[in-house]
């Protein structure tokens, strides 16, 4: 006997907003698409439908596993290293994570469908407007913080550790004074001011020209 199987015909894919920051380490395009390209011919996992197939007849069309369940269908098989999905064969390197992870949230990983544990209870707060300017004047330099000593600065943005993900991401920019050191053997940091971008528009070249214009209107 035998059965083609069409795996995870539905796959949910939620808006980006929506997922759990610490999720989003996880390269979900191919996650998300993957259960829903693999398609297997072959003799579905007993388990998965007890009592059509005997357990000697549960093996892998495609490597010859017996005992086949979803992780292997959709994680474990070799073959899935060199299927002619790109969704399929561009995630081997989640894997691991995916044999970690499976018998705790086997929606996400055998479905494509986010629980509601990884899911943000409430909407991400929108950028700030507002310029919100914090000084680091470990030496008293600057007494006023509308007045700001003369010296050599350097200046600089970054998106954070989700920086890839427009929807999440929000710039902080940096300038700082340094004080060259006697003997031209490098510079000591004496002073510095951080602050988060301003706007809807949270991009890293927008921070990095934004730390410049504040640095130059003080």
């Amino acid at each position: 006997m035998e059965v083609v199987l069409a795996a995870a015909s539905l796959t949910i894919i939620p808006c980006l907003c929506c997922i759990n920051y610490e999720k989003k380490k996880v390269m979900l395009g191919p996650l998300l698409l993957r259960p829903s390209c693999v398609v297997r011919a072959g003799p579905h996992p007993g388990r998965l439908l007890p009592g059509l197939l005997p357990q000697s007849e549960n093996v892998c069309s495609v490597c010859g596993h017996e005992g086949v369940d979803e992780l292997h269908q959709f994680w474990e098989c070799p073959g899935l290293a060199s299927s002619d999905w790109p969704e399929a064969s561009g995630s081997q390197a989640l894997v691991p994570m995916a044999i970690n992870e499976a018998s705790t949230f086997p929606c996400l990983w055998f479905r494509g469908m986010l629980p509601a544990s990884l899911c943000c209870s409430a909407p991400i707060p929108p950028p700030t407007e507002l310029l919100d300017i914090h000084l680091f004047d470990p030496h008293g330099l600057s007494p006023n913080p509308l007045v700001w000593p003369p010296g050599l600065y350097g200046t600089d943005g970054a998106g954070g550790e989700f920086s890839s993900f427009p929807e999440l991401r929000r710039v902080g920019c940096g300038i700082a004074r340094m004080s060259e050191l006697d003997g031209g053997g490098g510079f000591e940091l004496i002073w510095a001011a951080n602050l988060l971008l301003p706007g809807v528009v949270q991009t890293v070249p927008r921070s990095e020209l934004f730390a410049i214009v504040v640095l130059l209107g003080i």
